[in-house]
């Protein structure tokens, strides 16, 4: 039967968060200025490791200049730079072609996460263990203006009812196979 690359293939490639990323926040400002310093023109390029990667500085509106990445795909500037396993070489996100986490996520893994950002908003000691259908409501915390609790308490009915109809709606699938 089947030999070698036969069977299924992965349906999705995968996401964004399985690439290594590089910011560039994440070299330091002096390695950026002077690499644009020694530049001819408005690029120039900086080494990390095995690669070298283009650098380039826009005007900004209010003055002074902001430094990005520019993708040796496109040329367009970029603040973010992903290596995903099929390409040796960095690429923007247009480039790579893969999606973020989020737009993969179904709709009770939204409905959690968007939950667990309401219970940051309302100070939850631990919103990352916050779950749909999981409890209560937390109390409204101190300092936080009447007007805003309510507005945020609407939301987080909202959020779990819709939730908790996606669940149902799932449960009735199983059942009526």
């Amino acid at each position: 039967m089947g030999g070698m690359g036969s069977g299924r293939r992965p349906r999705h490639p995968g996401t964004l968060a399985d690439c290594p990323a590089l910011r560039v926040g994440d070299v330091p400002r002096t390695v950026l200025e002077e690499a644009l310093a020694a530049a001819w023109g408005d690029t120039a390029w900086v080494t990390r490791g095995e690669d070298e990667l283009a650098v380039v500085a826009r005007p900004q509106p209010l003055g002074g200049r902001r430094v990005w990445w520019q993708c040796l795909g496109c040329r367009r500037p970029c603040a973010i730079l992903y290596r995903p396993p099929a390409l040796f070489a960095w690429r923007c996100r247009q480039c790579v072609g893969l999606p973020y986490p989020s737009q993969r996520e179904g709709q009770e893994a939204r409905a959690n996460r968007r939950l667990r950002r309401l219970a940051g908003r309302l100070r939850h000691p631990c919103p990352w263990l916050v779950r749909v259908m999981d409890g209560d409501l937390p109390p409204k915390p101190r300092g936080m203006h009447h007007r805003t609790y309510a507005r945020l308490a609407e939301r987080w009915e909202a959020t779990e009812e819709a939730a908790a109809t996606v669940w149902l709606e799932r449960a009735m699938r199983l059942v009526f196979r």
